[in-house]
């Protein structure tokens, strides 16, 4: 079973992506809105002069200041520069970086402050050949359909506008306009096309000709013949409808690269998580619950004397005094249940002891298998099943259940129920939906993994080399605990049960 390895980095990052491109022996190719770390550019301006073939591809409004990088030039980086306002968004949030045809890098900018100062994580994908073709294949479909390229400095057209001129030619044309009119639109044409139209496509070279030298009415079945022709080709280039299912596809599929290396790290977390809380469990469970219920005896003993006093002396401040006792008493009875409960629990669910290779194969299973039933990935219809079926691999792939996911891995394979979206056979509006939601999913899983990275357990975890000299440690000082409320509560008389 054939996998690439996924993984996302949260700290360090910088850091992380220049020894992802120390790795580029090949090629590389970046993809994004905006300049960042100069050590960055500088690297890779050293291995374009070994010899790596580096293109840089900017989205943005402006076009960026290539004479901070004036060295560039003479290692033959390729760079271009396109101003398309809705991937100069999704870049600048989403930059796509690949090394070698087979790394593919997203360093993920979710709020402002991480655009301008760095990123908020990084996701990594090594081994992904196919994906990387698909990326950069896509984006090529994307930028011959949209834009004239002169040079490495691209002269940038949208060719939406130049197709409604042609449209404009052309209906004039048909209902017969005058010739003067014509004219008017070829001029229009022509001060909108840039020179490298004319190398790129004969028949704006042509109708050039035609433009230039008086134009005769013989000449209008020619242009209409080469405006036919030039649509054509523009066609046949991209196979969707229309661009947009081009540029959404793409971004759905950068998303869902991001969620299932998210997903991923979640599920990650939340093992290790268990697997601390049932060693910590093993270790000081019967301890900590003697010491709760310890507790909850020596608080009901010191409300007890409280009461007896009062009574005794029959005044309102030493009743103050025996309420207070009392609550004392009811929430360490309280905490002692609800750990009582829990910790009989925790002892029905232990997870299962694997050895290394078992551990490696249960995380491969889990990763493939999520990627078939991920409620973010699966045709509508079956959203619920999925939502039901994920849940039940993650519950298993925690407690380390290999028979369980391997069992829900083919029965996802064997039986294809789960039918994975089509977005580019899909509407733009249902592409569009998609995309904001898989983008706010995305978001929402930031959130819970660095709640889970910043909380006292995974700190305490981290700092740790030894799970069992902590836990020993932890033993002597309970131990101690204990055997203080027991000489604590030795100094009360028994008291009457509540």
């Amino acid at each position: 079973m054939q996998s690439n390895i996924t993984t996302t980095v949260f700290e360090e990052i910088q850091y992380c992506l220049y020894q992802e491109v120390c790795k580029a022996q090949r090629s590389i190719t970046l993809i994004h809105s905006c300049f960042f770390d100069n050590a960055i550019y500088q690297l890779i301006a050293n291995k374009a002069e070994q010899g790596v073939q580096v293109e840089i591809i900017f989205f943005s409004k402006a076009a960026p200041d290539f004479q901070k990088f004036s060295n560039f030039s003479k290692f033959q980086i390729k760079i271009q520069h396109y101003s398309h306002p809705s991937l100069q968004e999704w870049f600048l949030k989403y930059p796509l970086w690949i090394i070698d045809s087979h790394i593919i890098i997203v360093p993920v900018a979710l709020h402002k402050e991480a655009q301008l100062q760095g990123w908020d994580f990084c996701t990594i994908s090594s081994e992904n050949v196919a994906l990387s073709f698909y990326f950069l294949n896509e984006l090529k479909k994307i930028l011959q359909s949209t834009y004239f390229q002169k040079s490495s400095y691209s002269e940038v057209v949208d060719f939406s506008k130049i197709h409604k001129r042609l449209e404009l030619l052309k209906n004039a044309i048909l209902l017969e306009a005058e010739i003067e009119e014509i004219e008017t639109h070829l001029e229009r044409l022509f001060q909108m096309l840039p020179s490298a139209a004319l190398e790129q496509f004969s028949e704006f070279n042509q109708l050039a000709h035609i433009y230039e030298k008086k134009m005769v009415s013989q000449e209008l079945p020619y242009i209409i013949a080469l405006i036919d022709s030039y649509q054509k080709q523009q066609k046949a280039i991209v196979p969707h409808a229309n661009i947009e299912t081009t540029i959404y596809d793409l971004q759905l599929k950068v998303l869902e690269m991001i969620i299932n290396a998210l997903e991923l790290d979640k599920a990650e977390l939340q093992k290790k998580f268990l697997d601390f809380h049932v060693q910590h469990n093993r270790e000081l469970g019967d301890l900590n619950l003697k010491i709760l219920e310890k507790r909850q005896q020596l608080k009901k003993a010191e409300a007890e004397k409280k009461r007896i006093f009062w009574e005794s002396q029959q005044k309102e401040l030493y009743l103050w005094d025996f309420e207070k006792a009392w609550e004392e008493y009811q929430n360490a009875k309280k905490e002692y249940e609800q750990y009582r409960y829990g910790y009989a629990l925790s002892q029905q669910d232990i997870p299962q002891e694997l050895d290394e290779e078992q551990q490696k194969q249960l995380k491969l299973l889990f990763r493939q298998a999520s990627k078939l039933c991920h409620p973010d990935v699966v045709s509508p219809e079956y959203r619920s099943i999925a939502e039901m079926m994920f849940k039940e691999l993650s519950y298993a792939y925690e407690r380390n259940n290999l028979d369980k996911v391997k069992a829900i891995y083919l029965e996802l394979q064997n039986q294809l129920a789960l039918s994975q979206t089509q977005p580019w056979s899909a509407e733009v509006q249902f592409l569009k939906k998609e995309l904001d939601k898989r983008s706010l999913y995305v978001e929402r899983l930031y959130i819970e993994i660095k709640e889970i990275l910043y909380s006292e357990t995974y700190r305490l975890i981290q700092v740790l080399d030894d799970w069992d000299a902590y836990f020993k440690q932890k033993k002597l000082q309970l131990q101690q605990i204990l055997a203080e409320l027991e000489k604590e509560h030795g100094k009360y008389e028994p008291q009457l049960n509540y």
